[in-house]
């Protein structure tokens, strides 16, 4: 008989090997932490597969008649916001003066509007119904259609339309995706980029704390982009995703210069901007400055514009009428 001596245990903190992994999650949670390598170690950039038949059908007709004046392109509103992967979001935006073509008025005439009526009793009955029965994104198709088929309808349907609005893009309490599930390395940056959406927007519609998100909680998500359509004859903007009626923005026009018509994109958000005007600068500190406290760079495919823009208002002078594309304060921010 051999008799043998008991092995001793090692316990793992005296391998070498066990301390260099120690070692190497730390520096990885540390290059995460402070953006010292790609968030692709981390975070897949595979788009998210989301079924076709999950998504809002476009409404038909989603441009006014007068095609060559407004353009849409969809994928984060008719011809005014088209996004692109931040920084800084960027958003496509049509500019058009509406003016009616003699086809145009005389559709508009005593002898015409009689159909229009009719469409309207029927459209906001039928969206009602839809609604009644839970499906919020039938009833706001329907409603969507009738907006930019029929400008004149649109104070008509305005209230039943913004309920909806406000309940599929600015509530929680719906889902009309299945919600997404937030895993381990996520940032709503890179939740955002998969549903074509700001990381703003999400941290809104959730009420999220963007730099305080959690492995494991759902959030609520939208297909995007938004895009929007400035109506300059009727001083209106409006935004919208995939031809679905998101909100709408009354407008007053600058006199710097005349607003361009075409397609545009947004390129950079500032807050607090200086102001630089035709004949002078004025800093963001100064009282005297007309822009207010937000300004939405704009500009076109070639890069041509400088100084274009959507901005804010002067709260001390409101009437103050140097700048561009004018809103509200409070407007202005949550566009």
């Amino acid at each position: 008989m051999f008799t043998t001596r008991p092995r001793s245990r090692t316990h793992p903190f005296q391998f070498p090997a066990f301390w260099g992994l120690i070692a190497f999650g730390v520096a990885a949670w540390g290059a995460w932490k402070f953006e010292l390598v790609p968030l692709s170690l981390f975070v897949s950039h595979e788009q998210l597969h989301v079924p076709e038949e999950d998504l809002p059908p476009p409404p038909e007709g989603v441009e006014p008649s007068n095609r060559h004046l407004i353009h849409s392109q969809t994928v984060d509103a008719p011809a005014v916001v088209q996004q692109v992967i931040p920084p800084p979001s960027s958003s496509s935006i049509s500019v058009a003066q509406a003016e009616p073509s003699p086809a145009e008025v005389q559709l508009a005439s005593a002898s015409n509007q009689i159909p229009a009526r009719n469409q309207l009793d029927e459209t906001t009955e039928a969206a009602r119904q839809l609604a009644e029965r839970g499906d919020e994104i039938g009833a706001l198709r329907l409603l969507s259609e009738l907006y930019w088929q029929h400008p004149e309808l649109r104070d008509s349907i305005s209230g039943d339309m913004n309920l909806l609005a406000n309940r599929i893009y600015f509530e929680t309490t719906k889902h009309y995706l299945p919600p997404h599930r937030i895993d381990f390395g996520d940032r709503l940056e890179t939740i955002a980029r998969k549903y074509d959406v700001t990381w703003e927007y999400l941290a809104r519609l959730n009420g999220l704390d963007p730099h305080r998100i959690k492995s494991g909680e759902t959030i609520k998500v939208l297909p995007g982009p938004f895009e929007a359509v400035i109506d300059l004859s009727r001083q209106t903007l409006t935004v919208h995703s995939h031809g679905y009626f998101v909100r709408e923005y009354r407008v007053q026009l600058g006199i710097d210069q005349p607003a361009p018509r075409g397609q545009f994109h947004v390129v950079d958000k500032v807050t607090n901007p200086t102001y630089y005007g035709l004949t002078e600068t004025i800093s963001e500190a100064n009282p005297a400055n007309p822009l207010g406290e937000y300004w939405i760079a704009l500009n076109d495919e070639a890069g041509t514009l400088s100084g274009f823009g959507i901005h804010g208002l002067n709260p001390a002078a409101p009437q103050d009428n140097r700048g561009f594309i004018r809103l509200s304060n409070d407007d202005v921010n949550e566009l």
